[in-house]
């Protein structure tokens, strides 16, 4: 399957702990950085580059972010 705004990811896709989803930004992208106290090398040390995607990010029962998984990403669907 590919992920889109009207194709949410498989909850259990990228982990067990996945409860539900909710459409988000890029949270790693150097844009979500902005204001942040650290020097821009060590945000360009780890954040992405280029245009900022959307996508759904990961949460756990509690609401915590897990993870993020960018529109257009294939992933195998869990019926498989």
């Amino acid at each position: 399957m590919i992920v889109s705004t009207e194709n949410k990811p498989p909850v259990g896709g990228i982990g067990g702990s996945i409860h539900d989803w909710e459409r988000s930004l890029d949270p790693w992208h150097k844009d979500a950085f902005v204001g942040v106290p650290i020097a821009r090398a060590q945000i360009d040390s780890f954040a992405n580059k280029g245009e900022r995607k959307s996508g759904w990010l990961a949460l756990d029962s509690w609401g915590n972010p897990l993870g993020f998984v960018a529109d257009g990403t294939e992933m195998k669907d869990a019926k498989d």
